[in-house]
């Protein structure tokens, strides 16, 4: 980019350059044997899921038992159910996320199980280990039974480690079949 300015002896004006940087990082700046630098911090979307977008972050995550899951055009869907044991089905994000610029992690999402003396659970998770993981959980919303639409949400704002979420639906009787269905509208950041 270039501007030309003429000036008289003795006058001064005010030049301005405006630069949009497409990625995070550190720029440096020439002018005329003059040079500055400045950094870019690129904000990412806070929504990890919104009603059908960003679908791709999430991917198949722990599988115990008789269950599915499935992205529907307004919410991702996982259930699991078994007769004579337990069962639990999972969503987790493709990569580990960034939690340092953020303070509360939420979410929108309902369970339309049953009502089962507790044994219908239903889990948001965050994580370091990958795919398949069952430790090293940092932190957990959990709700038992059945309920209607809600917002929950979780201080995230000391988590300075990148983690994965995950989602579970987990019946967790060891006798009968006590079917958790957990339908996930959103998850985000702030």
């Amino acid at each position: 980019m270039k501007q030309t300015v003429s000036l008289g002896p003795g006058q001064s004006a005010p030049v301005s350059f405006t630069i949009s940087p497409t990625a995070q990082g550190v720029y440096s700046v020439h002018v005329n044997g003059l040079s500055d630098s400045f950094s870019a911090i690129v904000h990412a979307d806070p929504y990890l899921y919104n009603e059908g977008v960003n679908a791709h972050l999430w991917v198949p995550g722990y599988s115990y038992g008789i269950g599915d899951r499935s992205k529907e055009s307004n919410h991702l869907s996982v259930w699991a159910e078994q007769p004579g044991s337990h069962a639990e089905w999972a969503w987790d994000t493709a990569m580990k996320i960034d939690f340092s610029i953020f303070h509360t992690l939420y979410i929108d999402w309902e369970n339309v199980g049953v009502d089962a003396y507790g044994f219908n659970q239903s889990y948001l998770t965050i994580g370091q280990a990958g795919l398949n993981w069952d430790v090293g959980m940092h932190r957990f919303i959990y709700q038992r039974n059945r309920f209607s639409r809600r917002v929950d949400s979780m201080d995230i704002s000391d988590l300075a480690v990148e983690s994965y979420v995950r989602i579970h639906a987990r019946d967790g009787s060891f006798m009968y079949p006590y079917k958790s269905h957990v339908r996930v509208y959103r998850v985000w950041l702030e």
